[in-house]
């Protein structure tokens, strides 16, 4: 979809991918001309970023190991009991945090659903599609799913020049309505 987006613009782009989310954040924050893929709008965050469109839906769960049997969540408050990895600068993270879960928090989504495997932590925080990519051997199971609303957009440094997100922004509307791209909406 990016590539498409950038490719209809007529911008010249250099690909920059970094792997942990707090370092990119920080960098979106400070510096003009980065495009974010994907990112959840905010009202914390709606003035911090320009946006360009709408990426997919977000549906994310809190996932344990299916070994292990005695892992039931019920209610918020039955996190509490449990180690819970999460993304750093996540918004989801803040989100349990404030309804019980003990977080500790990670850079790398890789580098957490390995801790879990290697039982460093009892629960994890993914999305559906991350889980589907992460575990190809089917070790782990979902035992809550997030009510946080929200949706992933893709959006711009907030000190990157208007006529580049005006291109930008253009580009994804342009594409939208010729249904060259379309933004993917929850499966159940």
């Amino acid at each position: 979809m990016v590539e498409k987006i950038i490719k209809k613009s007529g911008l010249k782009v250099k690909k920059n991918i970094i792997t942990s989310w707090e370092i990119v954040y920080d960098y979106a924050l400070k510096n003009p001309n980065v495009l974010f893929y994907t990112i959840v709008r905010t009202k914390e965050r709606e003035d911090k970023f320009h946006w360009i469109g709408r990426v997919s839906d977000r549906r994310m769960f809190i996932y344990a190991l299916k070994k292990r049997k005695d892992i039931s969540i019920k209610r918020w408050q039955d996190l509490e009991a449990y180690k819970t990895l999460s993304l750093r600068k996540a918004t989801v993270t803040d989100y349990i945090s404030k309804r019980g879960a003990q977080i500790y928090p990670t850079t790398d989504l890789k580098q957490a659903y390995k801790m879990l495997i290697n039982e460093r932590a009892e629960l994890m925080v993914m999305l559906d599609y991350s889980k589907d990519h992460l575990d190809k051997k089917n070790l782990v199971k979902p035992v809550w799913e997030i009510d946080q609303p929200g949706s992933f957009y893709v959006a711009m440094s907030k000190q990157t020049p208007e006529y580049i997100v005006k291109k930008v922004r253009q580009a994804y509307l342009d594409l939208k309505r010729k249904r060259k791209i379309i933004p993917i909406t929850r499966r159940d």
